[in-house]
């Protein structure tokens, strides 16, 4: 009976958390929700409904896959709640979801750690309110819908080396693919980790786990979700090989806005430092008892060491330099990621020291402990955080102290303890939820819809400009919902541009070549350096931009665009051009000349003495040896029909030639003409 009494707690916690999101929002929308997540399912929700494009969204980045993103998570079951809800307020559920989620995760691995029902409630809300749940959950972003896992595979491979069982390791394979699912691989790989340093701890300190059974269902588990997510995984997999992220990457692509130091010392002065992570005075406290006074120092002393070993590699320190030689040590992106892992560690101590005031027997010993641990933690975030703690957080402290008095001395202390640092424990985190969602907060319910539309009649005179022939660039100012690089989706107008950081890596470069008239150096240049007005206009007009929409507050330079633009409509500080001297999507082009080597045809393609409409420039000769002949273009081009994943071109040249289309190039397209399969060049460096 305590058992169900301390899920549904969590689930109050898991909803208390969400509501306060809600209640308490007074800053920014997450910028990541509604500058991509959102806009991805409103378009996979139309897609849907027209029945073409899930497999190929042709309104971003000249046309690109779409279901094969991973980030999309399109096959997440949380994420059906976008498709059966309003995905607006679709948005608000899943955040209470997915904190149930995680809760329940880790109250179950709480329990199988052998800790009672108090102390894996204080684990599981010290998970869902404190540590990286207190800003991932306000961001909204799908790196939540993956970490709200790593509880409930923590506690099926804890399961698996206590109990070994088949079903335990179905339940690991099956929990790890939904995690994969999410569309946040990095969180993934953190949890093979997780579990690959659980096991050598085990060996390491009982020798003969092996030899009980827990391999077979270990190995299921691991192995299971590469099968399981085949349908997402290998999509992905191909995609990852076409994109940025197809390498490994340089420190400063790791860390583009600098170390993890750089980020904790701004998270200090923000004063969400204790949010961020669960170092809160409850949470240190309850972490000291943990090591020094219960009798779980074994697990306490694997999560101490967990803990600190992610504390390290979060750091450009010799530990994370040692990390990147590891397979995949060099593949994502801010190594500050890794105190998302310290702070689960640190969940579950608070849950081990809970065990110890709460549950254990009465022992001065904690007294001498758990006091000073107090005070210490008080005194260090007063000095350390800006104005020092409120006058709240020291009725907890104070609180905190009588509550470990008591339980040191008699039985039922501890009875008085059970009650206490639950409710200190819920009360702190309620404090820093309060605290946080005035730095990090979604929209309220239905607010969002009216801010991704807001310049609706700004792309409706876009769209009118474009004709089906051409597309659309929009630049506006940061955390302007409505004019971002995703809203071409949202309106379905064709651009040239996204918001996407798995874009190929051959359109990236192109379009930073044509953004900053230089090549591009590295791929945080694309990343935080993309938005702005093109200072090339040669690749400008070769991606068929006709319509632009520009927020003049973002305090660009038209000059590089001008004679060309043509106003065509202006309100307040939003204007709508024409660019009269861009070139249709598709065109027939005489000839093609071969340039091998890509990046000297990329210089080739952005010189003002180019002329794509004589000469279409590829890598590889045509199979049939027909290179086209030297005259003019000529030729009649009419789209017929656009569907995502299927395009129909009517051709009308006086000679034989090609078809040039400014699509992006990927490999899954076939062409045929006049019913006749004709291959496909990769032409102009990125398209068809």
């Amino acid at each position: 009976m305590p058992g169900a009494w301390a899920v549904l707690g969590t689930l109050g916690v898991a909803a208390a958390h969400a509501w306060l999101i809600a209640s308490f929002s007074r800053g920014f929308p997450g910028f990541d929700v509604y500058a991509y997540t959102y806009p991805n399912f409103l378009y996979a929700h139309d897609a849907l409904e027209r029945g073409y494009g899930l497999l190929w969204n042709d309104f971003q980045n000249c046309g690109q896959p779409f279901f094969a993103i991973i980030s999309t998570a399109l096959l997440n079951p949380v994420n059906a709640l976008s498709f059966l809800l309003d995905p607006g307020v679709a948005i608000d559920v899943k955040v209470f979801v997915n904190l149930a989620i995680g809760g329940i995760g880790a109250y179950l691995l709480c329990r199988e750690l052998g800790l009672g029902p108090i102390a894996a409630l204080c684990g599981s809300m010290a998970f869902v309110g404190g540590g990286a749940n207190a800003v991932l959950a306000r961001t909204g972003s799908f790196e939540h819908g993956a970490y709200v896992w790593l509880p409930a595979a923590a506690f099926l491979c804890e399961r698996i080396l206590r109990r070994p069982t088949v079903a335990a390791g179905i339940g690991l394979g099956v929990t790890l693919t939904i995690q994969l699912l999410a569309g946040f691989p990095q969180i993934v790989m953190f949890t093979y980790q997780w579990i690959a340093l659980r096991v050598a701890f085990e060996l390491a300190t009982h020798r003969g786990l092996l030899r009980e059974g827990a391999l077979g269902p270990l190995a299921l588990g691991l192995v299971a979700p590469p099968l399981l997510g085949a349908v997402q995984l290998f999509p992905s997999l191909e995609l990852v090989g076409q994109s940025l992220r197809s390498g490994a990457l340089s420190a400063s692509e790791i860390n583009p806005h600098g170390s993890a130091w750089d980020v904790f010392v701004d998270l200090l002065n923000r004063r969400i430092w204790g949010a961020a992570h669960s170092f809160t005075i409850i949470g240190v406290t309850l972490v000291g008892v943990a090591l020094a006074a219960s009798t779980a120092r074994r697990i306490a002393f694997f999560f101490f060491c967990a803990a600190a070993l992610y504390f390290l590699l979060s750091f450009n320190s010799t530990a994370f330099e040692l990390y990147q030689q590891l397979p995949f040590g060099r593949t994502f992106r801010d190594s500050g990621r890794f105190i998302w892992m310290t702070s689960f560690c640190i969940s579950l101590l608070i849950a081990v020291g809970a065990e110890a005031i709460t549950r254990d027997r009465h022992d001065p010993m904690k007294a001498r402990i758990g006091v000073p641990a107090v005070l210490a933690a008080a005194a260090s975030l007063h000095f350390l955080i800006p104005n020092g703690l409120f006058w709240w957080e020291w009725g907890l402290v104070l609180a905190t102290l009588g509550a470990i008095g008591f339980s040191s001395f008699s039985p039922r202390g501890r009875v008085i303890a059970a009650v206490a640092i639950p409710l200190l424990l819920a009360c702190n985190l309620a404090g820093v939820a309060i605290r946080t969602a005035t730095t990090l907060a979604p929209f309220p319910i239905g607010g969002e819809a009216a801010s991704l539309r807001g310049q609706a009649w700004a792309f409706d005179r876009a769209d009118a400009e474009t004709d089906g022939r051409y597309r659309i660039y929009e630049r506006g100012v940061h955390f302007d919902y409505s004019l971002t690089r995703k809203s071409a989706s949202v309106f379905r107008v064709p651009s040239i541009a996204d918001y996407e950081p798995q874009s190929s890596k051959r359109y990236a470069k192109l379009f930073m070549r044509m953004r900053l008239d230089a090549p591009m150096a590295t791929l945080n240049e694309f990343n935080f350096h993309a938005a702005g007005l093109p200072q090339n206009r040669q690749l400008f007009d070769l991606l068929a931009a006709r319509s632009l929409i520009i927020d003049h507050e973002a305090e660009d330079d038209p000059s590089a665009l001008q004679p060309a633009l043509r106003l065509i409509e202006e309100r307040g500080t939003i204007g709508v051009y024409a660019n009269d001297d861009a070139l249709p999507r598709a065109f027939f082009v005489p000839r093609v000349e071969v340039v091998p080597d890509a990046d000297a045809l990329l210089e080739r393609l952005a010189s003002p003495r180019h002329h794509p409409q004589r000469v279409a420039l590829v890598e590889e000769s045509p199979a049939d040896g027909f290179f086209g002949y030297t005259a003019p273009a000529g030729g009649v081009v009419e789209i017929r029909s656009s569907r995502g994943e299927e395009l129909v071109i009517h051709v009308d040249a006086p000679n034989d030639g090609f078809l040039f289309v400014s699509d992006q190039y990927y490999p899954g397209w076939e062409a045929t003409v006049d019913e006749t399969p004709t291959p496909i060049l990769r032409a102009n460096y990125a398209f068809r």
